[in-house]
């Protein structure tokens, strides 16, 4: 059966009149600039509680949930509902945020600054108890997960921002790119090139491999089964195929875009591509690039 991939990479949870328009929207931007789908809901919907089939499809696709919690967000019913749902996608990976709130106020908060809210969720008789205390629970979980936190008056946002990508970057599930559907002899060629080459050069600060052979021999199977299957361990990957038909400014511009998120960014000539890639690389850990010929 052909594998289905998900509808988004990434959905981010988080109450609009806090953050959509500061933190929420430099996240889903600076995300999409890897080429990853990530969902952010246009507006804030303010009637009803239950959540549409596009909100459940966004979370329950998504490999990476980001949860930001802000001082006001547990007023939204719509946002622990969302919570509720991304807790039960036990496959997805959830990143909570702590936007100016401790981990400890979700587990207190019949004290804490989300005291006042709760009470109101309560006494206005429009939730049922039993569903403000599957919130209470669900805030209870999500405090014992290890997430990243943001002070408005100490933290510098730009620096925070890398810090989200790379967390995310980390975590999220790719589509494989294809290799042929019968490969023959794939696994064996892919553990005697582990085995004979990359074990033996694991050790050093920048490892340099080439594949040859004849047109047709497998290469490009090869090198894209290694690339599908060793990505993951590393910080950032690139992957170009045809690279004979490019120039060098195009190979260049990819790099960026693909590493470091330089989509739009135009490369005037090679020595600056050089120059930018040199630069922005600098220090950079445990970078996967691959050529292909095609």
């Amino acid at each position: 059966m052909e594998e289905v991939f998900p509808s988004f990479h990434i959905f981010i949870n988080h109450r609009g009149p806090d953050v959509k328009k500061t933190l929420a929207s430099l996240i889903h931007r600076d995300l999409n600039k890897f080429g990853l789908r990530v969902f952010l809901d246009k507006q804030e919907l303010q009637m009803g509680y239950l959540l549409t089939p596009t909100i459940t499809e966004a979370i329950t696709s998504a490999s990476v949930n980001i949860a930001i919690f802000s001082p006001r967000y547990v007023e939204s019913a719509w946002c622990l509902n969302e919570l509720l749902c991304m807790l039960d996608c036990h496959g997805a990976k959830i990143i909570p945020i702590f936007y100016d709130i401790q981990p400890s106020h979700l587990r207190h908060i019949d004290n804490g600054p989300y005291a006042a809210a709760f009470r109101k969720h309560r006494e206005n008789g429009r939730v049922e108890i039993s569903v403000v205390e599957k919130w209470v629970n669900a805030l209870d979980k999500v405090a014992e997960i290890s997430g990243l936190e943001f002070r408005k008056d100490n933290d510098d946002l730009g620096e925070f921002l890398d810090i989200v990508v790379d967390v995310v970057l980390k975590e999220v599930k790719l589509e494989p790119l294809d290799v042929v559907v019968y490969p023959v002899g794939l696994s064996q060629a892919a553990e005697h090139f582990h085995n004979e080459v990359l074990k033996h050069t694991e050790s050093s600060d920048v490892i340099t491999v080439g594949i040859v052979g004849l047109e047709g021999s497998g290469k490009s199977t090869l090198v894209t089964h290694l690339y599908n299957s060793k990505r993951s361990e590393f910080k950032r990957s690139c992957f170009i195929s045809d690279v004979r038909k490019r120039d060098l400014a195009s190979l260049q511009q990819t790099l960026l875009a693909d590493l470091l998120g330089y989509g739009k960014l135009h490369i005037e000539n090679t020595r600056q591509g050089r120059s930018l890639l040199r630069e922005s690389l600098r220090g950079f850990p445990r970078v996967l690039i691959v050529f292909d010929d095609g």
